[in-house]
């Protein structure tokens, strides 16, 4: 036991002095979208642990985007900040540049997220604004679901009336 509280104390010292030396803000404003899939201004609004993916899951309320059209509510997970993830303040404003990992989005303290003020987001170059899609993806889940349960519905109504008749005319 003495020997783990040990080994647990060295590495708690030890992990900040080499994790994350792409967050010292070095990269250029062309680094910063390139490197990103999506960029966006938005509010953060929720902060939820992830641990299954080891680390937390923001949800931002999106009011501009750059490089590609993002949806009104964004998803944006991190790693947790000891494995360079970002750290976002609830009901905060910031610029967050975002990649594609597998089918969701992520961000880390490398890409160059920083807190939103005008004068950064001009200085940045980010180009032109792509505007924010208006449809929410889970109204969308919900119609595509709604619409299966009708058709689904039809279906069984369908087999039964059939039966009955079949077992009226015997």
């Amino acid at each position: 036991m003495k020997r783990l509280f040990i080994i647990v104390f060295f590495l708690s010292g030890f992990l900040p002095l080499v994790a994350c030396e792409c967050c010292k803000d070095t990269l250029t404003a062309n680094e910063r979208l390139e490197n990103a899939w999506v960029v966006f201004k938005g509010t953060a609004t929720e902060e939820n642990n992830n641990w299954m993916s080891g680390g937390k899951k923001y949800t931002f309320v999106v009011e501009e985007s750059w490089k590609q059209q993002a949806n009104r509510v964004m998803y944006i997970n991190t790693p947790f900040e000891h494995l360079c993830g970002m750290r976002f303040e609830v009901g905060k404003k910031y610029v967050v540049f975002a990649k594609k990992d597998k089918r969701k989005l992520v961000t880390d303290c490398c890409l160059g997220n920083f807190e939103a003020n005008e004068e950064k987001i001009e200085s940045q170059g980010l180009g032109k604004k792509m505007g924010v899609k208006t449809a929410n993806p889970m109204s969308l889940m919900l119609g595509i679901s709604a619409t299966l349960l009708v058709v689904l519905g039809g279906f069984v109504f369908f087999l039964f009336s059939r039966r009955a008749k079949s077992s009226d005319s015997e």
